[in-house]
């Protein structure tokens, strides 16, 4: 008894100091409050264990973390304001979420319970059907599409030269580097733009891109005395690492050594393969200025002009300032500690001007940072902010390379701007801001129609979902914009005359035959191939009418993005697809009339062909890619022509028989390549010529033959979850002409 009341005592003395030290938390904190709750898995109503929660003030600013246990609980405290709370899941397979606008009051506690979807319910809710996707040696490669290559799904390296297959499958040279030399062209700062580089208390990044040399999976950046005969300083970078990135070109973020002094140093880029260690190709050597020392800041509270280079230690850019970039100029922008963007100020480069950012400590963003779209026929500016700490892009911020411009008449839309983003620490950014990668242009309208410009190329880094961090891509419905190819332009047609020619001349119409131009490529959405409209001219006499040959242009492909390694395990929340074929239309001439006793002209012949539609994203499956839709194809054949009568006279004679009508043949494109889903065949249509009747005589003529009509429409494109379906076919044989009436009438 004595021991059961001491157990009880016990218990009753915990219960009161729980009480009592949950009452004294209260009193000595009163302002804390909190946010709790349970984390579901959506499709089973089960805990999700191992969510990290993370409270952000002002959108990008972590102030609190917590992690579901067992039972899916989480508990944040924060102090009184207004919260965004972001939920990440440590499974794969699962997408993170979001709640906006959580007002948290002193000593109160907010309770929310949240459900994260598994990536297939979130497919199916964009009309995408996933299917399990396996990688056995875990390369980054699914298996189906290793064995879909000829790679081994279980073993990493396939050929052992020691690059992983996700990664030489990503670089693009196969299993196997391609030994080939290069000497691609430095893309940034272009050649025209004097390299400086700043070195200070942050020693902030200098991002350099430049093309790729074809096979290279590693380059090293050497720094030489000027005129080249010694050197100062070798650095290797390589994509295991993650050290640059890829998309059209690399991308790297360097910084100077310490202990140069100041002046003028040549600077080397050479591609290697890494195993074993061979040179494939060298960068062409350029010039920098390194400038030290002890720069002022820069405070910005009124509109100002500036180009060329500047050097800060740091730059403050107040609400209401605009720091522009005059027109057909560029400015590089250095701070060596931290640059400051906020509410409502603004750095904008004006048409055909560039804009490089650079800090060091750190980058905020809460107005807009952008370069202006193009005018017309021009490409979009380019855009790069490089910061060794940390970027953030609030809720209220804008990051957009600009838009190409329109084409004028038949001339062909601008690319996009680039678009390069590196952080050395840590890259947040929060909806519902915004980064947006330059669009293509429109292509212009003519007889001969401009294709749209290609969107820019796009280079991000560390934006990765890693447990150590959170990063806002992990939520599918961040608001990535841009990147896709302009629209092709309006054909204006022109059809050729029907003239018959002088009495008693016998001409041929003329042919009319066009292929169309490839779309341009995006990487996001591509674009659509050149459609092609053509009209062949009709025959004279006992001429035949032209011929008409169409073939649509293929649609462009999706542009690799530059990503780091890590890069493979993100979630996007949007699909990539390629470019739609052309559309070929082809309509032949009629056969020419004679008004003689001779055979009149057969309808002329036409082919159509619509163009393949360009592929998605095949080098990894970092996100949903799907192939475009095969062009459409209509061929028509050209009409007989009847046949001469022959009643004149005392003695009527045979009348002249219809000529043949055009033969026609169509075949729709095909559909493009996934790797999520293939694309739908384009359709074909052909409608061969009908036969011309027969003319009057006695006997009288008889009508000629139809033409022969061949079609089918374009096969699907292949894909690792759907393949596209076949395009449909439709055949109309032209029929035989009426025979002629007999001179009599009957």
């Amino acid at each position: 008894m004595i021991q059961r009341m001491s157990v009880l005592a016990l218990f009753v003395t915990l219960a009161c100091a729980v009480v009592q030290a949950s009452q004294g938390e209260s009193r000595e904190d009163p302002e804390t409050g909190f946010i709790r709750g349970k984390v579901w898995k959506s499709e089973t109503t089960n805990p999700l264990v191992g969510v990290r929660i993370v409270a952000l003030a002002d959108g990008v600013t972590p102030v609190a973390t917590s992690q579901t246990g067992e039972r899916g609980e989480y508990l944040l405290a924060v102090e009184p304001g207004t919260y965004d709370v972001r939920f990440l899941a440590s499974e794969e397979r699962y997408t993170a979420t979001f709640l906006h606008d959580l007002l948290v009051e002193p000593g109160r506690t907010l309770e929310r319970e949240v459900e994260l979807a598994n990536f297939d319910q979130a497919l199916r809710a964009r009309f995408i059907e996933p299917k399990l996707v396996t990688d056995a040696d875990g390369d980054f490669v699914p298996d189906t599409f290793e064995r879909a290559v000829g790679l081994n799904p279980f073993e990493p390296d396939t050929d052992d030269d020691g690059v992983i297959d996700g990664v030489a499958t990503w670089l693009g040279v196969g299993p196997r580097p391609t030994k080939r030399a290069g000497h691609p062209v430095l893309m940034s700062p272009p050649k025209d733009v004097p390299f400086v580089v700043a070195l200070g208390g942050g020693a902030p990044l200098t991002p350099i891109v430049f093309r790729a040399v074809p096979g290279a999976t590693g380059y090293t950046i050497d720094v030489l005395t000027e005129r080249g005969t010694k050197l100062l300083d070798s650095r290797t970078f390589d994509f295991e690492s993650g050290a640059f990135l890829l998309g059209e070109g690399v991308a790297v973020n360097w910084s100077i050594p310490l202990g140069v002094a100041d002046g003028t140093y040549q600077l080397r880029i050479q591609g290697y393969v890494l195993e074993p260690h061979e040179l494939v190709g060298t960068q062409s050597e350029r010039k920098f200025d390194l400038v030290s020392g002890e720069p002022q800041p820069l405070e910005i509270t009124e509109d100002v002009e500036l180009s060329g280079v500047v050097v800060a230690s740091s730059v403050y850019i107040h609400s209401g300032a605009v720091l522009s970039v005059p027109e057909d100029t560029y400015l590089r922008l250095i701070a060596t500690d931290e640059i400051v963007v906020e509410w409502d100020a603004h750095i904008f480069a004006k048409s055909e001007s560039d804009l490089y950012v650079s800090a060091g400590r750190g980058m905020r963003v809460a107005g807009s940072v952008q370069t202006a779209n193009a005018e017309p026929g021009e490409h979009g500016g380019n855009l790069t902010l490089a910061v060794h700490g940390s970027l953030s892009i609030t809720n209220t911020g804008i990051v957009a390379s600009g838009d190409g411009g329109p084409g004028l008449e038949s001339n062909d839309g601008g690319a996009g701007g680039d678009l390069v983003l590196f952080a050395g620490q840590q890259l947040v950014a929060d909806r519902p801001g915004r980064i947006a990668i330059g669009s293509g242009g429109r292509g212009g309208d003519g007889h001969r129609p401009g294709i749209g410009g290609a969107s820019g190329n796009v280079w991000l880094s560390d934006w990765d979902v890693r447990r150590d961090r959170f990063i806002a891509l992990g939520d599918l419905g961040f608001p990535i914009q841009g990147g896709v190819a302009g629209e092709p332009g309006e054909p204006l047609l022109s059809v050729p005359s029907d003239e018959s020619g002088t009495s008693g001349e016998n001409r041929d119409g003329a042919d009319d035959v066009r292929w169309g131009r490839k779309g341009p490529s995006a990487w996001r959405t591509a674009g659509k191939g050149q459609a092609v409209v053509v009209t062949s001219g009709a025959g004279a006499g006992r001429g035949a009418g032209g011929r008409a040959e169409a073939r649509g242009g293929d649609g462009g492909d999706v542009t690799r993005i530059g990503l780091g390694r890590y890069a493979f395990e993100m979630t996007f929340g949007y699909t990539s697809r390629g470019g739609d074929g052309g559309e070929a239309r082809a309509i032949a001439g009629t056969g020419g009339a004679t008004d003689s006793r001779g055979q009149p002209g057969r309808g002329g012949a036409a082919f159509a062909t619509g163009g393949s539609a360009g592929s998605g994203l095949r080098q990894v499956l970092a996100l949903p890619s799907g192939g475009g839709v095969g062009g459409g194809a209509f061929a028509q054949g050209g009409t007989g022509q009847k046949g001469s009568d022959n009643c004149g006279g005392t003695r009527p004679g045979t009348g002249g028989n219809g000529s043949a009508g055009g033969d026609a043949e169509a075949r729709g494109g095909n559909g493009g390549k996934g790797p999520w889903f293939g694309g739908t065949g384009g359709n074909g249509v052909a409608i061969s010529g009908t036969g011309g009747p027969g003319g009057k005589g006695s006997p009288p003529g008889r009508g000629g033959l139809g033409g022969n009509a061949r079609v089918a429409g374009g096969d699907g494109g292949d894909g690792l979850h759907v393949r596209g379906q076949r395009g449909g076919d439709d055949r109309r044989q032209g029929g035989r002409g009426k025979n002629g009436s007999s001179c009599g009438g009957r």
